[in-house]
């Protein structure tokens, strides 16, 4: 009788020994899923860090009346200050005088003749409609954005600003 209680215990510790085994394997399988999942949002995340792309010009030509709806050209020159990583494009953010409306276009690398390089400046022209600001903008902003593994555009979180 005594031998049977030994071999109990065995098993016993045996069968808990492997529940761990199997609760380890499952949980590793988890964290590995979402590791592998995060890991190119991660690698854009620092190249969204070391990239840098500012407004240095604006002028606005055609400058619109309040009164009299029309649309505005703005040409707005654009330079890559860091990063060596390609970028997928920029965002340009319109703000009106009394930040209440933006109008926000996008520019790819593939429009832009340098395609952003490192040091590079480019000039862009941008028409903004009549009505999609309040008056005329004064203030452009610049957010860099990727091209992740699957070819959506990712916006970086900073955005550099000029008053003009």
């Amino acid at each position: 009788m005594k031998n049977k209680k030994g071999l109990s215990t065995i098993v016993a510790t045996l069968i808990i020994i492997l529940l761990v085994l199997v609760a380890t394997g499952i949980i590793w399988v988890v964290v590995r899923n979402v590791i592998i999942n995060n890991s190119g949002q991660v690698d854009i995340g620092t190249k969204c860090i070391l990239s840098q792309v500012v407004a240095t010009k604006v002028t606005a030509t055609a400058w619109g009346n309040p009164s009299i709806p029309t649309n505005t050209t703005y040409t707005v020159t654009l330079e890559r200050t860091a990063g060596d990583d390609q970028i997928g494009g920029v965002s340009l953010v319109f703000t009106d005088a009394l930040e209440q409306n933006t109008y926000i276009t996008k520019i790819t690398a593939a429009d832009v003749s340098n395609g952003f390089s490192r040091l590079g400046i480019t000039t862009e022209t941008v028409n903004v409609p009549a009505n999609a600001l309040t008056g005329n903008a004064t203030k452009v902003g610049v957010v860099i954005f990727y091209d992740d593994e699957d070819g959506t555009d990712v916006l970086c979180s900073s955005m550099n600003s000029l008053q003009f």
